[in-house]
């Protein structure tokens, strides 16, 4: 692709001059070799000889480029001068940007100043740094202007954990006045941060005898707060600092001693029976730091135990989430009957739709697991207050690998009509499709007032063929339908618009200065909203120097634009012809399908030739070592490499090749490829009789099913791309009986 950006970028950075310089260097022999990542010539940059005037191209973030390459070398007190230069430039989005990177590069006193002056400024002129008050707040801790921090408490109710850096700052500061109500709100309100471990260690240090205040204030006023300390408050802010560190046997001691009282809570140290501050205990916060601590510890039945004992004392708004809590902790260890009770009591006593879908998503989770013929017949009531419904597809689909199996067709047509009318469109897609598989085989007959269009189906799957959430249920439904694909990509009608906003010109000069870890991370990682153009063209420098993972999960964000159209140039970045040499090879010598073969190396890999899955599976087929051990014996090979990208393949194609002369068929010997042959021969045996589409969806591991799912569409895309195939005969190769 030809660097339109780049071209439309350059005459901004060129102006008027006449042969530019760039940090001492020619202009155009300088960018050219930023572009490609040669930055050799910077070594002996000193920033000292520029300034914000001087350094060219300023006004398009070169100070800001510059900065994060010299944080790529290590030498982080250049690249702080560099940011600083693009902060005190005042040129957006480059200085906002710098003024973050200047936070967390600060390290001297003069560094410090300068990173809170710039977060201050960030701050003040766009909400889209908020959490930047937290790293304020360390930065005037950090700087003795503890009495500045109070300054920040407008950004408490959004960002809850400041809290504990009020604390710390009226501790500090000797200001008894408001100390016990700081320390109380961050109890209350701060999630287990390190807010409250600094916190907690500071006053650790001023409890203990003989010991002196640190930073501003008077050191006897603070040294004297902090002894005044009730023992109770000061033993549970240890207990939720050692939550933050993660310190989960320590925390567990505490915990072991709580039980309800009269007055509160009550737990006892050191022989001594104290009584905590019902506000403190009682805030989600600080039930979900309970829960936390007996889950991590691996004792979430007596976690259960402790918060179902504490319910008589808690306060009603805070019950619900007490009971989801132990409802969670029931879940861990299985017990679904006990998960499902307390997890209904959650959702009866919910007082927001946030709060009801929380409960619901791990009501419905544990109701699979208990009895889920059962749960059909009251999903329309439980769906029915739902806010989000697409929370809810994962258990909805494992509520269908469920009936399938059971053939309970009466509770397949109940679960589809719940759906339709209150699930997501993915999860009525899902039903729809399975439902007109029961209905061509026989085994179910749509209500008489359904019946409309060819055999009735055409108004069952339509909703599925218009869907866009799973591309794989609109492909199924388009062959059922005998309709033609609206998905398929065509030929590009008109270029992508180009440079649009703030973050299209951050990640289009990350290309420009050869940085393209930082434009990926941008885009992936930190969710830079860029338009089509650059998304695009990232992904196609992303492919170009190899970084084949790195550039299919930019592209497939693309797909999150909306009204964006993916035409053939886009969908060869998302399914590229990788390795193609090798891999033509090998579907050859084993007479595999290209297109599917190519649709499992991605679905498997994304053609990562050196990934390892946390299993053990190597290389683009993902080759267990067992697996590989077994194909190489019978290829005679002794010697070899699993991250050799033809090795690799060649194994990964002779033991499909196998499995499908064992098998028989391609959605068998896909699902053996995922979860092993013994699997599929036990699932055959229970299944072999239903319908090749319902055998898919009754698959007992939601990993399998979605594998089938993405090698599909996958095998679609590819044959159309490269194979001019049909849709029709790629989904019959999965599932040959569906006509």
């Amino acid at each position: 692709m030809q660097r339109t950006l780049l071209l439309l970028l350059l005459p901004l950075l060129l102006g008027c001059e006449t042969d530019p310089d760039f940090l001492g260097m020619d202009y155009d022999a300088s960018m050219a070799r930023l572009e490609r990542g040669d930055y050799s010539f910077l070594r002996d940059v000193d920033p000292r000889d520029f300034n914000s005037e001087r350094l060219y191209g300023i006004e398009d973030g070169s100070g800001y480029y510059v900065g994060r390459i010299f944080e790529r070398k290590g030498r982080e007190q250049t690249a702080f001068r560099f940011h600083e230069m693009q902060f005190d430039s005042g040129v957006e989005p480059w200085a906002a940007e710098s003024a973050l990177r200047m936070v967390d590069l600060a390290h001297s006193r003069r560094e410090r100043e300068r990173a809170l002056v710039a977060a201050e400024t960030v701050s003040a002129s766009t909400s889209r740094y908020a959490r930047l008050a937290l790293e304020r707040a360390d930065l005037l801790l950090s700087l003795d202007r503890a009495e500045e921090v109070y300054g920040l408490e407008r950004y408490a109710d959004e960002l809850p954990d400041l809290h504990s850096r009020l604390a710390l700052a009226s501790l500090i500061d000797g200001k008894g006045e408001r100390f016990s109500d700081d320390l109380r709100r961050a109890l209350r309100d701060a999630a287990s941060d390190e807010g409250l471990a600094k916190l907690e260690s500071r006053l650790t240090s001023l409890r203990e005898p003989n010991s002196t205040s640190r930073g501003a204030g008077s050191p006897d006023e603070s040294v004297s707060i902090a002894r005044e300390v009730p023992r109770a408050q000061y033993d549970y802010l240890a207990y939720r600092a050692a939550v933050a560190d993660r310190e989960w046997t320590t925390a567990r001691h505490v915990l072991d001693s709580m039980h309800p009282g009269t007055d509160g809570v009550q737990f006892v140290s050191d022989g001594e029976e104290l009584t905590v501050d019902n506000d403190s205990v009682f805030s989600r916060p600080g039930i979900a730091d309970i829960r936390e601590t007996y889950f991590r510890d691996g004792s979430p039945r007596a976690g259960a135990e402790r918060l179902s004992a504490l319910l008589d004392v808690a306060p009603t708004h805070i019950r619900h989430y007490m009971h989801e809590s132990i409802g969670r902790l029931y879940r861990a260890v299985s017990d679904n009957r006990a998960a499902v009770g307390a997890l209904r009591r959650a959702m009866d006593s919910s007082e927001d739709a946030g709060s009801y879908d929380d409960a619901l998503y791990h009501y419905l989770h544990a109701a699979v697991s208990a009895d889920p013929i059962g749960l059909v017949g009251e999903l329309a009531g439980v769906l029915e207050r739902a806010n989000e419904p697409s929370r809810f597809d994962e258990s909805l689909e494992r509520l269908l690998a469920n009936i399938v199996p059971a053939r309970r067709w009466d509770a397949l047509v109940r679960a589809h009509s719940a759906i339709r009318e209150h699930g997501s469109s993915r999860s009525a897609a899902q039903y729809a499709v399975a439902l007109a598989g029961a209905v061509r085989a026989g085994l179910v007959h749509l209500p008489a007032e359904r019946n409309s269009g060819t055999d009735g189906l055409d108004e069952l799957l339509q909703p599925a063929f218009e869907q866009r959430e799973s591309p794989y249920y609109s492909i199924v439904a388009s062959v059922m339908m005998d309709r033609e694909l609206w998905a398929l990509p065509g030929e590009r009608d008109a270029e992508r618009e180009s440079v649009a906003g703030d973050d299209d010109l951050l990640v289009s000069g990350y290309m420009q200065y050869g940085l393209l870890a930082e434009a990926y991370r941008a885009v992936y990682e930190d969710d830079k909203r860029t338009g089509g153009a650059v998304t695009e063209q990232l992904a196609a420098e992303l492919a170009r120097s190899g970084q084949l993972l790195f550039s299919l999960r930019v592209a497939n964000r693309l797909s999150r634009i909306d009204d964006l159209v993916v035409d053939r140039d886009l969908a060869r970045l998302i399914y590229p012809l990788a390795y193609e040499e090798e891999m033509r090879a090998v579907v050859e010598e084993f007479d595999l399908p290209l297109y599917l073969f190519y649709g499992l190396v991605r679905e498997e890999s994304y053609f990562d030739a050196e990934i390892r899955s946390w299993v053990g599976a190597t290389g683009l087929a993902q080759l267990m070592p067992a697996t590989a051990m077994d194909v190489a014996n019978r290829l005679g090979v002794s010697d070899y490499d699993l991250t050799d990208p033809e090795t690799n393949l060649r194994f990964g194609a002779r033991y499909l090749s196998d499995i499908n002369r064992s098998l028989g068929n391609w959605l068998g010997s896909l699902a053996a490829y995922n979860a092993g042959q013994g699997r599929v021969r036990v699932w055959r045996a229970n299944r072999g009789d239903l319908p090749s589409i319902l055998f898919h969806e009754g698959i007992p591991l939601g990993e399998t099913r979605d594998y089938i799912r993405k090698i599909l569409v996958s095998a679609v895309n590819y044959r159309h791309l490269y194979d001019n195939g049909t849709v029709r005969d790629t989904v019959l190769d999965f599932f040959p009986d569906l006509f």
